[in-house]
């Protein structure tokens, strides 16, 4: 494969783009120096070709750019959709901050536990026979988007209510932090992986990212390829309904350029023997292209199936699960010393002045006690 490297960070005009490509790839003669004409050069390549485009959100950020890039990348992916041998990929980018942390961390990433790789061939493993959870009695109002979040094109596809016997906010609370304690347990035999990218023990929980791979049925493609990453999601940034349950966690995906695609909302509040649940999902209609996972697994196979979470019972398959096993593992970790590993977060929210929902605990990094 012949592969070429396009590094857009310091690209400030059209006039600028056109002259690096130009410089880099073998574009002919009559290139027409637009991105018409760019997509016709690309669909026409013969061969396997490879583009890796670095400094995308760098050159969004210069002025007058973004939708100059936006307009490149689309162009590059419709490319790669319609011309089976060539393929681009976006070099995932860190802020400075986020480079700095990642000189001291360690290869050690709490995960789940052991599992099969590679994890796409492990679809064939049967889930546990479930009863779908009871609904809450009486139903709750459903979540309705604000005029805010319609405006940026939000979507509310799909929302689920439970009554979930036994459990308790505080459990659920505790879950969320320690994931890598019971993600397993929660889906068993659908959730293939999963590992901290950013730790609540390091960086809190609003800013903590974990990676996941699943699969909704037996015999589906593993949903998330190797690996999806979820972003915890700063409430008042990207919670979009007008109304929430008492505990809430708003969890997305971005896609390489650093357009919000989708997110998972789950939300909860203690009722007399039990708590109530919602899991709604949340999906940007104005994002310009899906997730990378989702890129690669159509570039691999272009006729291969994928199917969301919310389309399937899946959401029913993992709320089941917690009354089964989220008493019994919150039991034995409850008195754990350690906070490193033994994360406490309170996901209780309020409305602020400012009209959005917010934690009302910090929810920071970890203190380790000092001597």
């Amino acid at each position: 494969m012949t592969e070429y490297r396009i590094d857009l960070k310091e690209i400030k005009s059209r006039e600028a783009l056109h002259d690096l490509l130009e410089q880099v790839l073998p574009l002919p003669d009559y290139y027409g120096r637009n991105l018409d004409a760019l997509y016709d050069v690309l669909t026409d390549w013969s061969g396997k070709t490879g583009i890796l485009l670095c400094g995308v959100r760098a050159a969004m950020e210069n002025e007058g750019m973004e939708k100059i890039i936006r307009g490149l990348v689309s162009v590059f992916m419709d490319a790669a959709k319609e011309n089976p041998g060539f393929s681009v990929t976006i070099e995932d980018e860190h802020t400075d901050k986020e480079e700095g942390l990642m000189e001291n961390k360690t290869d050690y990433i709490a995960s789940a536990g052991q599992t099969y790789i590679p994890f796409q061939k492990n679809i064939y493993t049967d889930l546990m026979p479930f009863d779908p959870p009871a609904k809450p009695d009486p139903l709750l109002p459903p979540l309705e988007l604000t005029d805010e979040a319609i405006a940026k094109g939000y979507a509310l596809p799909s929302q689920k209510q439970h009554f979930l016997p036994g459990v308790t906010s505080e459990m659920m609370d505790w879950f969320w932090a320690n994931m890598e304690k019971g993600y397993y347990l929660w889906a068993p035999g659908s959730h293939k992986r999963f590992n901290w990218v950013k730790s609540p023990v390091e960086y809190g929980f609003e800013d903590s990212v974990h990676m996941i791979a699943e699969t909704t049925a037996k015999g589906l493609p593993v949903f998330g390829g190797e690996g999806v990453q979820i972003h915890r999601l700063h409430l008042d940034e990207f919670y979009p309904c007008k109304t929430a349950l008492k505990h809430v966690l708003c969890e997305g995906v971005f896609n390489d350029i650093g357009e919000f695609v989708d997110s998972t909302i789950h939300e909860w509040e203690d009722v007399p023997g039990g708590l109530v649940h919602i899991t709604a999902t949340v999906s940007n209609t104005k994002a310009s292209m899906p997730p990378g996972f989702v890129l690669k697994m159509i570039q691999e196979d272009p006729n291969v199936k994928i199917v969301p979470n919310w389309a399937t019972d899946h959401e029913d398959y993992e709320a089941s699960q917690w009354p089964i096993f989220l008493p019994k593992l919150y039991e034995l970790w409850k008195n754990h010393p350690d906070p490193a590993q033994n994360v406490q977060c309170n996901l209780e929210v309020a409305l602020g002045e400012d009209g959005k929902y917010h934690y009302i605990a910090e929810n920071g990094p970890v203190q380790i006690p000092e001597a």
